[in-house]
């Protein structure tokens, strides 16, 4: 997070063509002010669908890969959870985005110090949400490298929770004592007021700041400093899990050559789940650490970064609804391609929250039914299973579909798979 000036690059100088370039300014500006709103309106969206996902069980006799998600990895799912609920903290701030700046300071501002202190107070709870990537990191690194079970992550789970929201209330409440969360940019943040005053550190122990002192040297112990630490152990942790997924198929591989039957796929599984949560924290973080190296070389700021940076900023709690729903969305995808990426995700959610307001009843099948059923050719027997539906397809409906395609049948575990209850669900 920068400042609010732009550098334009243009052969023209702003005294030959002064309304032009004060009415491009302005533009920019509001750009920059409307990118977070935007951004931090999706991330609230999908943070809020974390939390409802986890914390609201599906109705009894009802399945779904989430509930099995759930109920497997407790652990993994409270971590998820905290950094959902940070994030809707930092996210609503930012979407306030100039509307909390002190009236008067930038176009559009309506607050005062009391809005602009609030709004740095809960925006910097992102950096609790930082600590969250780590902890997630940390604990793929357990499960797949260590091969920690969740009974062993449980002893110091709380140790994450407690590090990552103190961190961020802490340093949040210090930045407030030091009066340092002032007006920056498209909105309130660390540094000292007036923005362009000379800090204490920098002119022998004399400032002219009014409010706030050393605001530069804040903003690297509070943020920069946690956030880039965070981003190499995570790279560094992610690099372990590869190397360690690699090696383990290769080992597989070399069973599978000697005629060994081995089952991979699970850690396999969990490994990309992980790089897909490490894509979400790089995919909100990236402008803003380019801009921030950007500036430290060249000392100017780029009104494309800095657009970028507003709009990336605020975004994760989007992306991390996309890689919690991943693995249900790929089930669900197969048997829905003739519908659009977008309409298809859109639909899965629906599933998800309508599955936790309608109760349906589940018979009881075992495997042995099932495979009778198979060798007679039969799919299925309403009198077997309730009319039940699953990713929003119908028992008769997979029957329909199922038999319309000659020659392509599911296999018996394929086929429990979609429509039959874990033991664990039974007991949600």
């Amino acid at each position: 997070m920068t400042r609010a000036s732009v550098s334009l690059r243009h052969g023209n100088t702003h005294e030959e063509f002064p309304d032009a370039m004060e009415s491009m300014r302005s533009v920019q500006l509001t750009s920059i002010a409307i990118a977070p709103k935007i951004s931090a309106s999706l991330s609230i969206i999908g943070s809020f669908f974390i939390i409802f996902f986890i914390l609201v069980k599906p109705k009894k006799g009802r399945t779904q890969s989430i509930a099995r998600q759930r109920k497997k990895s407790t652990q993994y799912n409270n971590i998820v959870l905290g950094m959902s609920i940070t994030d809707i903290l930092a996210s609503g701030a930012w979407f306030c985005s100039t509307w909390a700046l002190p009236r008067g300071t930038v176009p559009n501002a309506i607050g005062n110090q009391a809005t602009c202190t609030a709004q740095g107070f809960f925006s910097q709870l992102a950096i609790s949400t930082v600590w969250y990537n780590a902890f997630l990191a940390l604990y793929y690194v357990l499960v797949i490298v260590r091969k920690w079970k969740d009974s062993d992550v449980k002893k110091i789970e709380p140790l994450f929770h407690l590090f990552s929201l103190g961190f961020g209330i802490g340093t949040a409440s210090a930045i407030v004592a030091l009066e340092l969360f002032n007006p920056f940019g498209w909105a309130c943040w660390i540094t000292s007021y007036p923005i362009e005053c000379e800090e204490s550190w920098q002119h022998d122990g004399q400032t002219t700041c009014t409010r706030g002192d050393n605001g530069k040297i804040y903003q690297w112990v509070f943020h920069y400093a946690p956030l880039w630490i965070v981003a190499i152990l995570v790279t560094i942790m992610m690099s372990w899990v590869y190397h360690t997924v690699r090696s383990q198929e290769k080992s597989f591989e070399k069973f599978v050559r000697s005629g060994h039957s081995v089952n991979n796929s699970h850690s396999h599984t969990v490994a990309w789940q992980a790089f897909f949560y490490v894509g979400a924290f790089f995919a909100s973080w990236f402008f803003a650490t380019i801009e921030k190296i950007v500036f430290l070389i060249t000392g100017q700021i780029f009104f494309s970064l800095q657009f970028l940076s507003a709009l990336t900023i605020p975004s994760q709690g989007i992306w991390n609804l996309i890689v919690f729903i991943r693995p249900n969305f790929a089930k669900y995808r197969k048997r829905h391609r003739d519908k659009w990426l977008f309409i298809a995700w859109i639909s899965l959610i629906w599933i998800e929250i309508k599955i936790r307001f309608q109760e349906q009843q589940v018979g009881h099948v075992t495997t042995t039914t099932f495979q009778t059923d198979m060798q007679n050719g039969k799919y299925c027997k309403e009198e077997v299973i309730s009319e039940k539906d699953k990713n929003g397809l119908s028992v008769e409906e997979y029957k329909d579909e199922a038999i319309s395609k000659e020659g392509e049948n599911k296999s018996v575990e394929e086929f429990k798979e979609d429509f039959l209850p874990e033991e664990e669900d039974m007991e949600m």
